[in-house]
């Protein structure tokens, strides 16, 4: 049985796929969503911070939730896998945030 390919068209899928992570989390919850790389102190290692922001009607944001992560890490993943299971990450938080929303909202009902 052949392993999997894991060339540089799987790192074009994990990006691919981070990309549409982010891109269903702020239709489906109604957030925006900032990805930021960094350099750390350490050697070659390099931070991950995915946050998710509430959009207010006059465009003023606020932060709703932030996922961070540092590559390498523990874990055995190529950078592009750690860039997509960090943006799964942030969207499992927005749903948990939007769903405490909604029962705060309900209990003051």
């Amino acid at each position: 049985m052949k392993g999997r390919n894991r060339g540089a068209q799987s790192d074009w899928e994990f990006i691919r796929a981070a990309q549409i992570e982010r891109r269903e989390c702020q239709s489906a919850y109604d957030v925006a969503i900032k990805l930021e790389l960094g350099l750390e102190e350490l050697r070659s290692v390099i931070s991950i911070t995915a946050s998710a922001y509430t959009v207010a009607e006059m465009g003023e944001q606020a932060l709703l939730c932030r996922y961070s992560t540092t590559w390498p890490n523990a874990q055995v993943q190529t950078f592009p896998a750690c860039l997509f299971q960090a943006a799964v990450q942030l969207s499992r938080l927005v749903e948990d945030s939007r769903r405490d929303e909604a029962l705060v909202s309900a209990r003051r009902q």
